[in-house]
């Protein structure tokens, strides 16, 4: 038997890991700061930041198949 294997690419994302924005829409800010979703890459909430939402929504997961939506005018520290 001849067996190949090809390259697989490498997982950007560890899904259990708490603290990575995994959707917005509209308005919402990281210590003040716009955010915005980088090419191929997620976002980690680090411990003493905070995520804002003005007229925007955001998704944040907490834990395996655990979410905290974040409605308008929202904060999380």
């Amino acid at each position: 038997m001849l067996m190949t294997s090809g390259a697989a690419p490498a997982q950007l994302v560890v899904g259990a890991k708490a603290g990575i924005v995994s959707w917005i829409d509209g308005e919402v800010y990281l210590n003040g700061e716009p955010l915005g979703f980088p090419q191929n890459r997620y976002i980690q909430i680090e411990n003493g930041r905070s995520v804002n939402t003005k007229k925007g929504r955001a998704e944040v997961l907490l834990g395996p198949n655990i979410y905290l939506r974040l409605g308008e005018n929202s904060l999380l520290r």
